[in-house]
């Protein structure tokens, strides 16, 4: 998260001793699987991104107004779990429209955080008996999901989106000698950081 002063980014100048590579940002690289620790973490696996395709579900059926009584698309039998997964440039594009600003643009990090936060939320949605749609429209409440679930887009702006200002250094992908240097030059006014013990527990980072 932000920090007063940007001390945050400040200290993270130590990243300049790390190796360097370059990823591709595409929407063509957004993929529905993750990660998964097996075998008392020997190994790692690949599972299916449950989160991530609710996610983008609940996002598409938002902007379509599948959960807004007395439109055309209004859908009280909406199921995402008997819905074809997208085209992954298709949920790239969803993903960034609803996390991106002008000051921000897609990270697949940003796209984790916001996917861990609301994916759990839209999760417990889809679960809680008193949001279905039939059940509302009997209630006369109609437009209580959807009005629920556009309140847990706004308020996860408030800390699931916040991170650290990103440099905009606009450089090809292929410079990479080129964007190592400026970044390295960027980070050098930065307080370097050396390794401090006190004879007790792990060895912390400190001012030099």
């Amino acid at each position: 998260p932000n920090s007063p002063h940007e001390r945050t980014a400040a200290h993270l100048a130590f990243c300049t001793l790390l190796p360097v590579s370059f990823l591709r940002m595409e929407p063509g690289r957004l993929e529905f699987q993750k990660p998964q620790f097996e075998n008392d973490g020997k190994h790692v696996g690949f599972v299916g991104n449950d989160r991530l395709l609710l996610t983008y579900h609940f996002l598409e059926a938002m902007e379509r107004s599948r959960f807004s009584p007395g439109t055309e698309a209004f859908d009280p039998e909406w199921a995402p779990e008997l819905l074809e997964p997208p085209e992954p440039a298709v949920a790239f594009q969803a993903l960034a429209r609803a996390t991106c600003k002008d000051d921000s643009p897609p990270s697949f990090q940003l796209f984790m955080t916001f996917v861990n936060f609301v994916g759990s939320q839209f999760q417990k949605v889809q679960a809680y008996e008193l949001l279905n749609l039939q059940l509302l429209e009997m209630l006369e409440m109609p437009t209580l999901r959807d009005s629920f679930c556009r309140m847990l887009l706004e308020t996860s702006a408030d800390f699931s989106l916040r991170q650290i200002p990103k440099l905009h250094l606009n450089l090809e992908v292929t410079g990479e000698f080129e964007q190592a240097a400026n970044y390295r030059a960027l980070t050098s006014r930065a307080p370097r950081l050396d390794r401090v013990s006190s004879g007790k527990g792990p060895v912390a980072l400190g001012r030099a």
